[in-house]
């Protein structure tokens, strides 16, 4: 399809399912759409940054996913929203998932394309968006070069610069704050440097408990000497628009999160899921050493490194030693990696982050997680009361010494519960080649297994 000036629109698709978002990139060419096709958010910025910066093929649609790893498509959204790039844009979702549908609408998504695709949905959608851009000025529109003849062009008013660090492009956001990739002149590597957000129109008081939070990370960070956890290089304050904004500079980790392998079962083998887990277990015990509890273990806050070890990062909800910041009525945490008891009083040790790290493990193991459920209050009450499926009934041949490690992590009751998180590592590390070596009673096990009565005790 053509604009006014008699050249193909661009339609960026910002999307990780591999085979919907070849399916759609077939069907946009096909009607005329110049495609560019990547894989999540941050791919998504950083091509929107390149077409801006060379005035070519600045995206005329974004057709967005929800959920994507490094960025997923609401923080898309909000990311060029705060930055003052205005592109239409539609979301990918599915009929059940309305709630998503009206969010992305309330963040000022155009359209929605619902699963399952079909050629002729997509079409109308499109075509639905342009002919309502070409009826009037829409809302997204910044600047005409032409009143009468003329497409949409892009203002752009963004942070360059954190201080000494210069910004590439914004890696993601989360955990209050948006992390950015930079570098700085004459340091041979890379930064990921987190700066401070706060909502507008928010109280004092909120304020200055954002502000504690993320000079919380800050000193956790700083805290722990361990390969798996993300390394704190620099913390300071900086000027954005006359106010002066906490940034913390941490090293920057060239990965994908946990949740992209878990995407994808194939992408590692069973000898590398165990390694993942068993080392992730062995960085949260130095964690712990340090009384601190991470209180937020979960898939994206996994950074798998080109070597393939995991570091944890995103401590923006921690608790430190002597910190009150912990003493809320609110939950703080994603609800389905988060244990009963947490659930329950509000209350965290590090019994809920070995039980959190064992739902991660679940999900990798299994493909799925233990509890799921679209409404919070089902999810929760599924959590303090049910048993998770059976790995073995999920997946014929599930290693049974695993699913015991697994349902051990797991127990409700955190006192029956491993205790440390070494010792979980350790148990997860003889799963391969000497199986009955474990910190779990050997001969129970062995009979369990041999009369066939091997049913894991969650509770």
């Amino acid at each position: 399809m053509l604009d006014k000036g008699g050249k193909k629109r661009t339609v960026l698709i910002a999307e990780d399912e591999d085979g919907v978002r070849l399916y759609l990139k077939v069907i946009l060419e096909r009607f005329g759409y110049d495609v560019a096709a990547v894989g999540d958010g941050r791919e998504a910025l950083s091509f929107i940054r390149e077409a801006i910066h060379s005035s070519c093929r600045v995206p005329a649609l974004i057709i967005t996913d929800i959920a994507m790893p490094q960025m997923g498509g609401f923080e898309l959204l909000d990311f060029l929203d705060s930055n003052g790039i205005r592109i239409p844009s539609a979301i990918v979702s599915s009929s059940q998932e309305k709630s998503h549908i009206l969010e992305a609408l309330r963040r000022g998504c155009h359209d929605f394309i619902e699963k399952p695709l079909s050629e002729k949905q997509v079409h109308e959608v499109i075509s639905r968006i342009f002919d309502k851009l070409e009826k009037g000025r829409p809302h997204f529109v910044q600047n005409y070069e032409d009143e009468d003849n003329a497409e949409p062009t892009i203002q752009v008013e963004r942070e360059t610069s954190i201080g000494d660090y210069i910004i590439e492009y914004p890696l993601g956001t989360g955990g209050g704050g948006t992390v950015y990739l930079c570098h700085k002149d004459g340091c041979p590597f890379k930064f990921a440097v987190k700066t401070l957000s706060i909502p507008h129109g928010e109280g004092i008081n909120t304020c200055e408990t954002a502000i504690r939070r993320f000079m919380n990370e800050s000193r956790a960070i700083s805290l722990i000497k361990h390969q798996g956890i993300v390394r704190l290089l620099d913390s300071g304050i900086y000027k954005r628009k006359g106010q002066e904004v906490p940034f913390i500079a941490m090293e920057y980790i060239d990965g994908k999160p946990l949740s992209y392998y878990i995407k994808r079962p194939d992408a590692l083998s069973f000898s590398q899921k165990l390694a993942v887990i068993s080392m992730t277990a062995r960085a949260l015990d130095a964690v712990h050493s340090q009384s601190i509890f991470h209180r937020d273990i979960k898939p994206d806050n996994i950074i798998i490194d080109s070597h393939m070890h995991p570091r944890i990062t995103d401590f923006g909800i921690c608790h430190v030693p002597s910190s009150d910041l912990t003493k809320t009525s609110v939950i703080i945490g994603t609800p389905a990696y988060l244990a009963p008891e947490y659930l329950s009083s509000w209350k965290g040790d590090r019994l809920v982050d070995i039980y959190s790290l064992g739902v991660v493990a679940y999900e990798l193991f299994t493909g799925r997680k233990p509890f799921e459920s679209d409404n919070l209050d089902e999810l929760i009450c599924k959590i303090l009361n049910e048993a998770p499926p059976e790995p073995r009934k999920l997946i014929p041949g599930f290693d049974l010494f695993l699913q015991e490690i697994l349902a051990k992590m797991m127990k409700k009751n955190p006192r029956k519960r491993y205790q440390t998180a070494l010792e979980a590592a350790e148990d997860l590390e003889k799963v391969e080649g000497r199986k009955h070596s474990f910190s779990i009673t050997d001969s129970k096990i062995l009979r369990r297994i041999k009369e066939g009565l091997f049913v894991p005790d969650w509770s």
